[in-house]
């Protein structure tokens, strides 16, 4: 007798519900631990970010581009890492200044608020970005304002918000492996794995590439099931524009 060449799918087991689970939760603390172990700001325009968050966090959204806000410019001096946008080279003696924060803050006063007055006119070339990643951030902001999180605690709490993202874009690619390879358990496991250890920086940092991967994954995802006959009904037809209008509002 002859074997069928035909693969059937194979439903999930518990176990690998179980493993994927943890992978969502290995990703987690990756983005958890880098996220915390870099200060701030980085050079890849996190300080525009941040502002932004900040401005939509408070219901301000930017019809066109705008300064810094002057709270915002005082969160990046005080407790911005000089090394991450300055070579050493160019301080005074090669030796990079200690961080606002760690001085006697009496002594800098009127140094700090002229600094902020300055850098307070400069223009964020970031506020004509798409808005959903920075009302999502905002809002994220206003929780940790409510739990209490001040200064640079808020700093890091809006960073800590891609760790919930990073778990959920693991998830979404083991959903993808089960829609492509219903019947090979490697690559169902496969690529959530890759995905939950690809060596990709973008969440360490305020940025709005970080709903990107998610919501434009997510849209795709529907796509492809609609496209494949699998669904029946209006409400994932709805679902699969409404996700593909949030992603071109991501970027």
């Amino acid at each position: 007798m002859k074997r069928s060449s035909t693969a059937r799918p194979v439903e999930p087991g518990r176990n690998e519900t179980r493993i994927v689970v943890l992978l969502c939760a290995l990703a987690a603390l990756r983005v958890f631990l880098f996220s915390a172990a870099f200060p701030f700001f980085n050079n890849v325009d996190e300080q525009a970010h941040f502002d932004l968050v900040r401005k939509y966090a408070r219901g301000h959204v930017p019809a066109a581009l705008a300064p810094l806000d002057p709270d915002a410019a005082r969160y990046m001096i005080l407790y911005g890492s000089p090394e991450y946008l300055v070579p050493a080279g160019r301080f005074p003696g090669g030796a990079t200044p200690p961080p606002v924060w760690s001085l006697p803050f009496d002594g800098i006063r009127t140094a700090f608020e002229s600094r902020v007055s300055q850098m307070a006119k400069d223009v964020n070339h970031e506020s004509a970005q798409p808005p959903l990643y920075y009302a999502v951030a905002g809002l994220w902001y206003r929780l940790g304002w409510t739990l209490g999180l001040r200064g640079g605690q808020a700093l890091y709490w809006i960073r800590f918000m891609n760790v919930i993202v990073c778990a959920l874009l693991v998830w979404l690619a083991y959903l993808f492996a089960r829609v492509l390879f219903p019947a090979n358990g490697f690559l169902r496991l496969g690529v959530p794995l890759v995905a939950a250890f690809f060596p990709q920086d973008v969440y360490y940092s305020v940025n709005n590439d970080v709903l990107l991967p998610l919501v434009g994954g997510a849209a795709l995802l529907a796509l492809l099931v609609l496209a494949r006959g699998e669904a029946k009904g209006y409400a994932l037809h709805a679902v699969a524009g409404l996700l593909a209008a949030a992603t071109v509002l991501v970027k």
